[in-house]
């Protein structure tokens, strides 16, 4: 346990027993929990059991790590407080004016959602600017993706390779300044894939129809190697053209790639 998630964990004790006298509950068996991942800051939650309740929170410990300490130790806190509270004495849920009422009163602001941007603990964090200029901020994994074509969709609006993008944060750390990511840009270096039109040709002897994924990856080396490829064009051959996974394609290339 990190000390900033020992100051979180002590910041939820401290308001549990203020909530406990406030509103006169006994909150000693709500679990705490620091698992929670993605863009969410935190979540309480309510299990029925066969002996009766069994109330949780959970927390976001990338960004408690991160930038976004002060904002959960004082407003993500009683916020999921206040939800427990609501649980407990069964006046109120999800975010009424009873759920409101109780989050200020606890000490949080009574928002609803966080503006707080989440930087990713392990790789790089990029922003990618969608619909009505709003940012997404994204892993260094689904980047890849997005750069290879894949588009997601938040409700922000659709993240795709064409939206605006800049790298700000390497390593779970914050830049000074983001870095617009441009083909160009050694952040982003251009994936050579190969196409049809490339992987399929004079230089391509494609194997048999009825060839295993190793023999085709295998194949793929060749002409990668005789064109002055990387290994990164054929991972890009595996993914587009024989519907491998990222992992499992980097996995046949890289086995393959000195046997070639």
């Amino acid at each position: 346990m990190t000390d900033k998630i020992k100051q979180v964990s002590e910041a939820v004790d401290r308001t549990l027993r203020v909530a406990e006298k406030m509103f006169n509950i006994d909150l000693s068996n709500v679990a705490v929990r620091f698992d929670l991942k993605g863009r969410c800051a935190g979540q309480a939650g309510m299990c029925l059991t066969e002996t009766g309740r069994d109330l949780y929170m959970r927390f976001n410990s990338t960004m408690i790590n991160g930038d976004s300490f002060d904002y959960i130790s004082n407003d993500t806190v009683p916020h999921e407080i206040a939800h427990i509270v609501g649980w407990a004495t069964g006046k109120f849920r999800n975010h009424g004016r009873g759920w409101k009422a109780a989050c200020i009163a606890l000490g949080g602001s009574g928002e609803r959602t966080h503006n707080e941007e989440v930087i990713y603990a392990k790789g790089d964090t990029y922003r990618y600017t969608v619909t009505g200029e709003n940012t997404v901020p994204v892993s260094s994994t689904v980047h890849r993706k997005i750069q290879r074509g894949s588009v997601y969709r938040s409700k922000l609006g659709k993240i795709h390779n064409a939206c605006k993008v800049e790298l700000i944060a390497q390593s779970g750390r914050r830049l000074a300044s983001p870095i617009e990511v441009t083909a160009a840009s050694p952040t982003q270096a251009p994936v050579t894939s190969l196409t049809k039109r490339t992987h399929i040709s004079a230089t391509f002897t494609k194997p048999a129809k009825k060839s295993s994924n190793a023999e085709l990856i295998r194949a793929a080396i060749k002409h990668a190697k005789d064109a002055g490829q990387d290994q990164e064009s054929v991972i890009a051959y595996g993914i587009a053209e024989l519907n491998m996974k990222q992992t499992l394609a980097k996995t046949y290339t890289k086995n393959n790639w000195d046997k070639v």
